[in-house]
């Protein structure tokens, strides 16, 4: 039976449902609006995850219909979709990185829903290529800020659950590794970390220094904890305050860059304002540049003095 045919079949079932409960037209009328809005958006190629969101139904009564009116075959990101494999996951630094993204976005941990919320899609490109390589064909739908990831396999947000004890701390095997560990926060950086400076002038110049300062905030206390010792481990100082983690020392921010703790765009930005400070000062040391500039309009001057003096020939 093709998918018309089935839609067919569901009307005449709405059309008799009506007959023998006229009191529940709201709820009859609804169900058959919702289950014709799942066909289609199932076929034009919309997350069942996605779709429960939009109608407000649970994911098992969204497949529950497309298992009637789709072959079976056809039908993934669900309960036939394989199972996850646990010990290959554990053993991949792109499942590192993939757990410190979502961490870093996520509050609470849904079983039924991987979704990131108010993201950029240039920043969302490497968390949906790691989840490909990962879990292959990977789909993306948005909704308001909100982005939904469908995926082929099962079980995936009870393991992260499990895991990271709702969302409360990074994993012992990932915190005990060192490249797991650059993979997590690699991860959690590049989708939380926010870049800006500070600017300042030293009293023998007039040169305004921009001074670097990476920084995350989030509101679990317990997982930004969890982070700033993980980053102690690796030699990089921080401070907090409340719900921030702010790196602002140049050596901490130097060697936060050479660990490869965040990617592009992140990092070229942060690289840029570190790499102009450093050869600021490097130039312009104790104002030692203001100094060179001094003496070079004190020569222009000379010169321009020098030629108004010089007398004009006349024939």
């Amino acid at each position: 039976m093709d998918l018309e045919a089935r839609i067919a079949k569901a009307r005449k079932l709405y059309n008799a449902r009506l007959q023998e409960s006229p009191e529940r037209e709201g709820k009859i009328k609804k169900d058959y609006n919702d289950f014709l809005y799942a066909l289609t958006s199932y076929r034009e190629g919309k997350t069942i995850a996605f779709i429960a969101s939009e109608i407000g139904r649970s994911r098992c009564t969204v497949y529950s219909w497309l298992k009637h009116a789709f072959p079976m075959h056809l039908i993934d990101k669900t309960k036939g979709a394989k199972k996850i494999d646990k010990k290959k996951l554990v053993k991949s630094k792109r499942f590192a990185y993939v757990l410190g993204f979502y961490q870093a976005r996520a509050r609470k941990i849904d079983r039924n829903d991987l979704s990131i919320k108010s993201c950029k899609p240039a920043t969302l490109d490497s968390f949906v290529e790691n989840m490909r390589f990962l879990f292959g064909d990977v789909r993306v739908q948005k909704k308001n800020s909100i982005y939904h990831i469908g995926y082929s396999s099962t079980r995936l947000m009870e393991f992260i659950k499990e895991i990271t004890e709702d969302n409360t701390r990074i994993p012992d095997y990932i915190s005990r590794n060192k490249g797991f560990i650059q993979a997590y926060l690699r991860g959690f950086f590049d989708s939380r970390l926010s870049i800006t400076h500070t600017r300042i002038t030293i009293k023998s110049s007039r040169f305004t220094r921009e001074h670097p300062i990476a920084f995350v905030s989030k509101k679990n206390q317990q997982l930004l904890l969890q982070i700033r010792n993980a980053l102690a481990d690796l030699g990089i100082c921080c401070s907090s305050y409340e719900k921030v983690l702010i790196i602002r020392r140049l050596k901490d921010i130097e060697r936060f860059l050479r660990l490869g703790l965040v990617s592009n765009p992140k990092y070229a930005r942060l690289n840029k304002l570190y790499t102009n400070h450093i050869e600021l000062m490097k130039v312009d040391k104790n104002g030692e540049f203001e100094k060179v500039l001094e003496e070079i309009d004190k020569e222009k001057k000379d010169c321009q003095v020098k030629q108004q003096r010089k007398p004009i020939l006349s024939c």
